[in-house]
């Protein structure tokens, strides 16, 4: 059973307390702190003095850290590392600001998993160890992001966050038992599904499988996994690059909002989506431990609110992650 430090008072002092313990160990070495730079117009995203409080116990420690994410597939702000570079800088991250330099790279290795082959970034795959520094809220595909979907996407180039939005999640297998009902429609988040003529019409699909759970007659099917289950598949080989007990994982509860960070939302009338109350920081060395806490404080804490967002199952990440040998969903919250 995993340890699952919860702090809830003091938490800045608490978190360096605890990285200062797991930094004793990478004096000399070069150290990643996976992280997330938010997207310009999110007023959501972790706040530079989280990654500058970490970065500041690695250094003290002798550590040579360096603060990473990668490209991602669509066009905006945050598409090549240049633009990356320069949003990041916009939300007040810069190299003078945390500490350590800012690398944004496409580059990849290639790792084979059971959903196929996919290029994990090359700065992670080279080095000692690795801090994964998420911010727990809500996603319309995998049902939450924390740990897990942050080296499940950010960990891996834009061509694999491609390919793996298309190897998972649901197709049309048995069409003639459609009724037309709509019960899909209703859980699509992309609104990819329609009723034509009394039957379903597919559009598209970007992995949520919510529509296979919601129909009741049995017309979608997995095309292999749902994208939750996809993204601990594909970390496996990534986190399997480094030596036990190199790898902590610090979630923050903190500004739990219904929508990834990659998302920019303001405050427009439709659009408060704070779901629960904050809660604190989740320290742990074991990914799947790490995850399942956060999800349980904030579907206990939020009455049942966040797990209603989404008609996917939000087991998707944390039981994958078990069953292929990440971690382990029993932890005892400390």
């Amino acid at each position: 059973m995993a340890e699952v430090l919860f702090l809830e008072h003091k938490i800045l002092d608490g978190m360096a307390t605890q990285v200062a313990k797991f930094a004793k160990k990478l004096k000399g070495k070069r150290v990643a702190v996976k992280a997330h730079f938010g997207e310009h117009g999110n007023l959501f995203y972790l706040r530079p003095v989280f990654l500058s409080t970490v970065v500041a116990e690695l250094n003290k420690a002798g550590a040579r850290p360096f603060a990473f994410d990668s490209p991602v597939a669509y066009a905006g702000g945050r598409f090549t590392a240049q633009d990356y570079i320069s949003t990041a800088r916009q939300n007040g991250f810069t190299s003078e600001a945390i500490g350590c330099p800012i690398v944004i790279s496409d580059e990849g290795v290639t790792v084979e998993t059971p959903i196929g082959e996919f290029d994990a970034s090359k700065p992670l795959m080279d080095t000692d160890g690795m801090i994964v520094l998420s911010h727990f809220k809500g996603h319309s595909l995998a049902t939450f992001g924390g740990a897990i979907k942050n080296l499940g996407m950010g960990g891996f180039t834009k061509a694999s966050k491609t390919k793996l939005h298309s190897v998972t999640g649901a197709r049309i297998a048995n069409l003639r038992a459609c009724t037309g009902c709509g019960s899909c429609v209703d859980v699509c988040p992309f609104g990819f599904l329609e009723v034509k003529s009394g039957k379903i019409s597919m559009k598209r699909c970007l992995g949520c499988c919510a529509c296979v759970i919601a129909c009741p007659n049995h017309v979608f099917e997995n095309k292999s996994v749902p994208l939750g289950a996809g993204l601990a598949e594909v970390i496996k080989p990534l986190i399997d690059s480094f030596s036990k007990g190199m790898i902590l994982y610090i979630n923050v509860l903190l500004d739990i909002v219904d929508k990834c960070d990659c998302v920019a939302q303001g405050l427009g009338e439709d659009d408060l989506p704070v779901v629960c109350p904050n809660l604190g920081i989740l320290i742990s060395e074991d990914i799947v431990a790490v995850d399942q806490a956060s999800l349980d404080l904030v579907n206990k804490e939020s009455n049942g609110k966040f797990a209603k967002l989404f008609g996917a199952d939000q087991s998707q990440q944390t039981a994958t992650g078990e069953k292929i040998g990440l971690g382990s969903r029993k932890y005892d919250l400390v």
